[in-house]
């Protein structure tokens, strides 16, 4: 069992007392020696600096090992580093060696494996979770309770199956988190761990996986896996290269020409009475711009799932589906990445999330589109575009339309273009324009 350290604080606070305890030491010593009251301050400072050199390192020294240990302890033990070499072990006392280089447990029924089965096993740094997959094969799966690893009976007949890997900053080798990783052809999705550690669920009937890896300020990575393998990929992507890293193109250096001047001639303008004129310059757009944008992304946070709201900051890429059915943002056909789908038709019984519709859609609650929207929407109470309307817009309560538009609102309380827009809008409270507007407005 890994050993538990005290907080930082309490640390410190205890090695505070340890060296005024031993400095107090110090000074009654010379105090008792010296016969004098108080002893000189350079003595006093000789004492205490030769004295806080040694127990400082010692005390740093722990303090390093105890900070090491609670590093290793936060960690997933199925994503510790270990290096193993067995000849011919017993299955048991394999599984108890892994448990003691990656400082955790395991725990699992015995009648579940086959403790006498002989094992050879080499593994150089390499995650507890691959030398788990490369000894059972699929047949266990683990859980993780604290510093425990579960091992339980897999499924005889998988309804699915499980692509796991790593993902890697390809110059520096550092594992990467909040990546996201996807299956183009099932839309199924992943969002890899502290540890860089992602595992996508795939139909059983799957071959192949065709994946597209992305994460903010990298490259995007496209690659096609056949499944049915057993150990993990890992993936590496590049870091966009910087603007400061883009050199600029030489040009040849234009030849002096000299040009000759006329004489200037004494010219006298007539005085005028000057009057000082005070202007108001009207706020820039990118004000309006920015503030539309924070109201926008605050609405998704608020309603998106974390992970479909990192895979909303990672993927740029726009997939197309005719068709889709949700329950709610992050349960629907197009999974967790259906802010990256366009659809031509879209079913949402109580509140749906996509990246743009065709023709038509339908929300008992709410629609929530991150790109444009053609045809007809329909909602029971909000409507919420980021791109542009081109075609009808009803709610029951508000629409809110957020890029250049040409169309009809229709709400039973507000209407709101936020951006140049021209068509017709029809409320029974209020129409709202941020900027230019050309039409009729009803309220």
């Amino acid at each position: 069992m890994p050993v538990r350290i005290a907080p930082f604080g309490f640390i410190n606070a205890m090695k505070k007392i340890v060296l005024l305890i031993f400095h107090l030491k110090k000074y009654a010593n010379i105090k008792h020696q010296s016969g004098d009251k108080l002893p000189s301050s350079k003595v006093f400072f000789k004492v205490f600096h030769s004295s806080f050199s040694i127990h400082h390192s010692a005390l740093f020294f722990i303090s390093f090992l105890f900070l090491s240990n609670r590093l290793v302890a936060q960690t997933s033990p199925l994503d510790r580093i270990v290096s193993i070499k067995l000849n011919n072990e017993r299955l048991a006392d394999v599984l108890t060696e892994i448990g003691q280089k990656g400082n955790f447990s395991f725990s699992y029924n015995a009648g579940l494996l086959d403790a006498n089965r002989r094992i050879d096993l080499v593994a150089i740094n390499k995650p507890v979770r691959q030398i788990l997959d490369q000894l059972f094969k699929g047949s266990i799966r683990y859980k993780v309770r604290q510093q425990y690893v579960i091992l339980q009976k897999g499924d005889s007949e998988p309804q699915n199956l499980y692509l796991a890997g790593y993902v890697t900053d390809r110059q520096t080798g550092q594992r990467l988190a909040q990546v996201s990783v996807f299956d183009q052809t099932t839309l199924a999705s992943a969002v890899s761990n502290t540890s860089g550690y992602f595992r996508l669920k795939l139909p059983a009937k799957s071959t192949i996986a065709a994946l597209k890896v992305s994460k903010q300020q990298y490259l995007s990575e496209s690659l096609t896996v056949p499944l049915r393998h057993e150990e993990p990929i890992t993936i590496s992507l590049t870091p966009k290269p910087q603007s400061s890293d883009i050199q600029p193109i030489p040009t040849s250096t234009p030849k002096e020409v000299v040009i000759n001047k006329p004489e200037a001639k004494d010219v006298v303008m007539p005085k005028t009475e000057s009057k000082e004129v005070v202007m108001t310059p009207p706020a820039p757009d990118s004000v309006r711009k920015e503030r539309k944008k924070i109201d926008f992304e605050k609405v998704k946070k608020w309603l998106l799932s974390a992970r479909q709201f990192v895979h909303d900051q990672n993927i740029k890429d726009t997939l197309h589906r005719e068709a889709q059915v949700s329950l709610l943002p992050f349960v629907g056909t197009n999974h967790l990445i259906s802010g990256q789908v366009t659809n031509d038709f879209s079913l949402n019984l109580i509140a749906g999330y996509s990246g743009g519709v065709g023709a038509f859609e339908f929300g008992g609650f709410a629609n929530l589109v991150r790109g444009n929207v053609s045809g007809l929407q329909l909602a029971g109470t909000l409507n919420l575009v980021g791109g542009s309307l081109h075609g009808f817009q009803f709610a029951g309560f508000s629409n809110h339309v957020f890029g250049e538009s040409d169309g009809v609102q229709i709400a039973g309380v507000a209407n709101t273009f936020w951006n140049n827009a021209s068509g017709m809008q029809i409320s029974g409270f209020a129409n709202f324009n941020y900027q230019d507007f050309k039409g009729l407005q009803v309220a």
